[in-house]
């Protein structure tokens, strides 16, 4: 879940954030429904993944995703502004020369590395759709992420599968 070269500092973060946003998440749907994953209405668990993937400079760095039937490596596009899920995965399901959309929570000039919070839901991962998160659970994440000093920029993905792939590398 490190995109980009693996080091000895960037894999002690990356289990850090990651055990952060995974047991968020799982505390979430364990206190709402009794369990850390649901199956939803349309038959999906849900999540069925629930990741931080880590790098520096994400907007940078060619990512995957699938983009007419064909795998890809390309930048992600930022956006930020009012949180609206349904218009935001509507959004990145049909934007076009990009096949990953990114949802900034937080931009620093502080820390090292990125953190992009991924969830997901699939019934087989050769689709899936974006769990949709309440935004005060997002938020929460945000800021148990910030209380690590090495936290730069904080991104929440909207994309489905496809046009993105579940993983970034």
């Amino acid at each position: 879940r490190i995109i980009g070269p693996v080091t000895l500092e960037n894999l002690k973060f990356e289990k850090k954030v990651h055990d952060v946003v995974e047991s968020t998440i799982n505390d979430y749907y364990i206190e709402k429904f009794g369990t850390p994953m649901i199956i939803n209405d349309n038959g999906e668990q849900e999540p069925f993944q629930a990741f931080a993937a880590t790098t520096t400079d994400v907007l940078l760095r060619k990512v995957t995703g699938m983009i007419n039937g064909h795998r890809t490596y390309e930048v992600p596009l930022s956006v930020k502004g009012e949180w609206d899920f349904d218009k935001l995965v509507n959004f990145a399901s049909q934007v076009k020369g990009y096949a990953r959309i990114l949802y900034e929570l937080h931009e620093s000039r502080e820390g090292i590395y990125d953190v992009i919070i991924r969830s997901i839901n699939s019934i087989d991962a050769r689709t899936a759709s974006v769990t949709n998160l309440p935004i005060g659970l997002i938020e929460e994440l945000k800021y148990k992420l910030l209380e690590f000093p090495d936290t730069k920029d904080i991104y929440f993905d909207i994309t489905p599968k496809p046009p993105a792939t579940i993983e970034y590398v």
